[in-house]
């Protein structure tokens, strides 16, 4: 009865923050249970989050140009345990509403793997390629067509799956190209994509953990940020200060981007 009485508790400070906290509670009724020791990251709700409100404002701002069609960027730097992930989800949700596409991305760190994406080029764009086969695949030909066009070869080597879309296996092999010019057309293929993904229907990708991505991601975002503006796409990445190279330092820094530098919040802005 009272953990009933918490779940369904007037104030949210007041309730059971994670599935594992009920996990635990409902072992302790078990005679003899044994349960693992280690949390994950399963919320049943998500605080309110105060101590942020100017930083949403301004890059909520950014969201609404890219609705309307000024391609954003804006990166969240800060220590771990400031906020970035928490805050990022929150402008996800805040996009989402707005009837964006969200799609999410992150950099697992050395040694660790997600969906077989470890060591591959463009890992941090892994969640967009799997939008793009899901959205391909529901609407067929004609869908593919629109968003994919003739770039599936392209962009194979960084996820498989867009070869099995419509029409893409019989497009001619692309040509042999010194490696300079190679990289700028796998620019240009995956800024179309993005464009194109984003006509009907704007587009959030947010990267977390933008610190580990490879150097090829890096490249790419930086191309991007100084390319084309006129797209519905809005980019938004995490930080962490502690592990950014220099790379990356000149990538927040650049002209055409948002840094929102965070510090921690003291226990009065956290609820």
């Amino acid at each position: 009865d009272a953990l009933v009485m918490r779940l369904l508790a007037n104030d949210p400070g007041d309730r059971v923050g994670y599935a594992d906290d009920v996990d635990e509670i409902l072992g302790g009724l078990e005679s003899g249970a044994v349960r693992p020791t280690a949390r994950q990251t399963a919320y049943l709700y998500r605080p309110d989050l105060v101590g942020r409100e100017a930083t949403l404002r301004r890059l909520g701002e950014l969201i609404s140009e890219a609705e309307y069609g000024q391609a954003t960027m804006a990166f969240l730097v800060g220590e771990s345990g400031s906020g970035k992930t928490r805050l990022l989800m929150e402008l996800g949700t805040q996009a989402s509403l707005r009837q964006f596409t969200v799609v999410v991305g992150d950099c697992p760190p050395v040694g660790a793997s997600r969906d077989g994406a470890l060591g591959l080029p463009l890992a941090p764009f892994h969640g967009f390629f799997e939008a793009v086969v899901d959205r391909c695949r529901a609407g067929g030909q004609r869908e593919t067509e629109r968003i994919l066009a003739d770039r599936g070869k392209l962009l194979a080597p960084f996820h498989q799956g867009l070869l099995d879309l419509p029409g893409q296996q019989g497009l001619p092999e692309p040509e042999h190209l010194p490696a300079e010019a190679a990289k700028l057309r796998v620019f240009k293929a995956l800024r179309d994509l993005l464009m194109d993904y984003a006509r009907e229907r704007p587009l959030l990708l947010a990267l977390d953990d933008l610190q580990w991505a490879d150097e090829l991601s890096i490249e790419f975002l930086s191309w991007f940020e100084k390319g084309d503006r006129a797209s519905r796409v809005c980019v938004m990445a995490s930080c962490r200060a502690e592990e950014m190279d220099g790379p990356l330092q000149a990538l927040v820094s650049g002209a055409g981007v948002v840094c929102e530098r965070l510090g921690h919040l003291d226990p009065d802005g956290i609820r």
